[in-house]
Order: C-alpha cells, then structure tokens, then sequence
C-alpha cells in the first residue's frame, strides 16, 4: 500500500509539473531592435559630400532613365523626382522628403523625429541601382532608408532601428507634388477647367473600414482632405506619364498633409504613415513603390 501511495504522488507530480509548463507564459517585455551602425562616424548633413563634376556636380547622387531623372540634395538628401515625356524630362517635379533637415512648424505634428546627421553613407555617386541611408536622431535611433531605382520604378524602405522599445516613433515619409498652375481671383472656373483639362488626382483606400473609398479629384475641385488610403495616381503635369505612389505591405497608411481644403495645382504634400502595433511595440518595415509609366 505503501509502494501504491508513493506511486500515486510520484504521477501527481509529474502531472503537475506538466499543467505547470503548458500554461501561456507572459510576454518578454518589448526589445529595441538594434542599430547596426551603431558606433560608426557620424557626418552632419552640412558635410554630406557631393558630385564634383558632370550632370550631378553639387548633388550627392543622381539616377538618370528612360522615364525620369531624380537628383538627391546633398544637405538634406531629399529627392527630386522629374518624370518624363518622350524622353524630354519636365520642370515640374516630385520632392521626397524625410524631413531629415526642416524648420519646426507649427503645422508639423508633435512626434517627428529630429535628425543630427548619417552613418556610413556610401560616396556620391551616378545612377546608383541601390543607396542607403542611415540617418540618426537625437534619440539614438536610425532610420535606414533604402532606395531601388529601376525603369519606370522605384522602391523606397523604410527601417527604424534603436528606437525606444516602450514608446516607438512613427515614421513618416512625405512627398510633395508640384504647383502646375497660377490663376489670378477673375479666371472663372470653366477657364480654369479647361486650362487643366486631362488632369486628375486619383487616391484608392485600402481594406479597412475606415480606408478611404477611391475618389478622383479634378485639378479644378479643392481636396477637401482625406486621413486613410494606399494609393495615390496623378495625371496631367507630365505630359501622358502617369505617377502612381502605392504603399507596400499590410501595414501603414496614406495620409493627406500640410494645408486641407486646396487645389491640386496648387501643390499637394501626402505622406505615409507607419506606427507601431499598440500590443507588441512592434514597428514593421515602411515600405512603397513609385511608378512612372
């Protein structure tokens, strides 16, 4: 009886310790994702290099295609995008910007990261297929931004390292599109209307129930505004190019910046959005293409 009894709570033991480890255990507290630049020369924007000589002298880099040109200002590094039309490129183009180097406004929300400068950026170059970014913040994190450049694409990336793992950033890319006209107060709208004739803003949500429907908006009808979307077409600036700027993935959002309620020939700014999942911290990859087509 005895040999029963210690047989019984040897089993019950057992028994318990195995509840015990399949219980869910708690989640490990969030974890900053690292910078792998940490701890390389920092260079302030001010002392970004630049091309010497050719079609690029003073810009840090230039891509130049069959469908657009883009030229990289070497002391903010925002990106001049310029579509073209039968091979002609048009003064008219598109800024992509991070806001690496800005003046604070009080338009600007509160969040946005201040950068001090970049690690290991590669030296200035012509029609590079890939460059990378790493800028750094006052903070300590870096957002490393990854160009692909292609005919008739390209491909932006987006990856903040080194962040603040209990309260994460968003990260923010911008793009402005050009101002395409001027009209003094006595230009009526059928004039205006048809001086723009061809031009058309097109902006398409995404799934979500809060996704904005698709809705195209003449260069004649104010914008009145939109929060959430994933792709954004324009046409009629250049010629019969078509720019489309579409986000990538599942996660992030199309947003509507700077001043609400204008005209698209006034010049439009939007930016995608990403920000962290509110459970895990987590801050996936930002990521979007642009189409020249």
């Amino acid at each position: 009886m005895k040999t029963t009894w210690l047989k019984w709570m040897s089993v019950s033991a057992v028994c318990g310790s195995l509840v015990a480890s399949a219980a869910t255990p708690k989640p490990p507290p969030p974890k900053a994702q690292k910078d792998p630049d940490a701890g390389a020369a920092k260079v302030e924007f001010k002392d970004i290099p630049t091309l010497q000589d050719g079609p690029g002298k003073g810009f840090y880099a230039i891509f130049q295609s069959k469908f657009y040109d883009v030229e990289i200002v070497a002391s903010n590094l925002a990106a001049y995008v310029y579509p073209k039309d039968k091979g002609e490129r048009i003064d008219k183009p598109i800024i992509i910007n991070n806001r690496f180097v800005y003046t604070p406004n009080e338009r600007d929300p509160k969040d946005l990261m201040v950068f001090t400068g970049v690690r290991n950026l590669a030296p200035p170059a012509v029609n590079p297929p890939k460059l990378v970014i790493s800028a750094v913040a006052d903070s300590g994190a870096a957002l490393i931004q990854t160009w692909k450049f292609g005919e008739g694409k390209i491909d932006i990336e987006n990856h903040l390292k080194g962040y603040d793992a209990n309260a994460p950033p968003p990260m923010r890319t911008y793009f402005k599109f050009p101002q395409t006209h001027k009209f003094t107060p006595n230009i009526e709208k059928a004039d205006r209307e048809k001086a723009m004739a061809g031009y058309l803003l097109t902006v398409r949500g995404g799934k979500s129930d809060t996704a904005l429907k698709t809705t195209k908006f003449t260069y004649a009808s104010k914008v009145e505004g939109f929060s959430v979307g994933d792709t954004i077409e324009n046409q009629g600036p250049w010629g019969d190019r078509k720019v489309t700027f579409k986000r990538k993935g599942s996660k992030g959002s199309l947003n509507m910046g700077g001043e609400w309620n204008r005209f698209p020939y006034d010049g439009l700014e939007f930016f995608f959005r990403t920000v962290a999942d509110p459970k895990t911290k987590r801050l996936d990859a930002q990521s979007f293409e642009i189409k020249i087509e």
